[in-house]
């Protein structure tokens, strides 16, 4: 694979052997293969966005624990999910689950329009944080109940879960634009005994109701710790 580089905060960063490794060994075997995922993936530092002391672990292929029974998706699932949302440059996005701020780099680096929700506000803090110091400007933090999503700046041509969910709130599909909206999500099927990971298949709901399973099953920390109340069938 060739190098790829990036300006982050007036400097140019070389593609890390560990990133690399990621995207030869884990994302495109896997077959992550949407030039503009891997771009992202190549361009966007991982190991900026872990939590500190865990930068020599950013790229393994399993997800990273943070806090609040959280954690950052394994590089191969994240991309998956970025890939099976077929986003175009310029969709506003709208993505539920902060953690550090690393999907929404990835969303950014992609030329969409991102804004994110985290009910956490150490996640909040940390993902602003992490944005600004990293030069991914003009990217919308918001703090709130996720499963209310953010009807503020509705419609979204996207809402893309940083985990996965059991349930998908109703609010989420009002807030969908009516022609090209898309909720691109991990269904939650069971736990991993003494974990907070589920077992889960990638899926895709659309504002008119049609549904899509890609039939690919991942392991991927849940998102919301409740189902949400009012909740439409799958």
């Amino acid at each position: 694979m060739r190098m790829l580089s990036k300006k982050v905060g007036g400097a140019m960063k070389a593609v890390s052997e560990a990133c690399k490794h990621m995207i030869d060994g884990q994302l495109e075997p896997r077959a992550v293969l949407s030039e503009s995922v891997l771009g992202a993936m190549a361009n966007v530092p991982r190991e900026s966005f872990v939590p500190e002391g865990w930068a020599h672990s950013a790229y393994l292929d399993e997800a990273m624990p943070v806090s609040h029974h959280r954690s950052m998706l394994p590089p191969a699932v994240a991309g998956h999910l970025l890939e099976a949302a077929r986003l175009k440059p310029g969709e506003k996005v709208l993505l539920v689950g902060s953690v550090c701020g690393y999907m929404a780099a990835l969303l950014h680096a992609m030329g969409m329009r991102v804004e994110v929700l985290e009910e956490h506000a150490e996640f909040a803090s940390a993902t602003r944080k992490n944005l600004q110091q990293f030069g991914y400007t003009g990217i919308e933090v918001h703090s709130g109940a996720m499963d209310r999503g953010w009807p503020q700046h509705a419609p979204y041509h996207c809402i893309l879960t940083n985990g996965a969910v059991d349930a998908l709130p109703a609010n989420w599909r009002t807030q969908l634009d009516p022609i090209s909206g898309r909720i691109v999500f991990l269904k939650g099927n069971y736990s991993r005994p003494g974990s907070n990971t589920l077992l889960c298949e990638l899926m895709t709901a659309r504002a008119d109701g049609t549904l899509r399973a890609y039939g690919e099953q991942h392991y991927a920390p849940a998102l919301m710790q409740q189902p949400p109340q009012e909740y439409f069938t799958l």
